[in-house]
């Protein structure tokens, strides 16, 4: 299992992830068939598929144009 943050996937790890999102309410639920994605309070989203784990903030998503 592979475990990331951040849109640029930066390694991360399952202690890390759980500190960050600990005691976060669930605020709307996706389940493509293939992924979760979980939108949760503090504006953080967790993506769950059957290799990987990527949490990341939306307070401040990137700008269209930002590389």
């Amino acid at each position: 299992m592979r475990f990331t943050k951040n849109l640029t996937e930066e390694p991360s790890s399952l202690r890390e992830i759980l500190s960050i999102i600990k005691g976060k309410t669930i605020n709307n639920a996706v389940d493509f068939g293939n992924e979760f994605q979980l939108n949760l309070s503090d504006d953080y989203m967790l993506r769950i598929t059957g290799t990987e784990v990527n949490l990341f903030s939306t307070k401040n998503p990137p700008d269209k144009d930002d590389k």
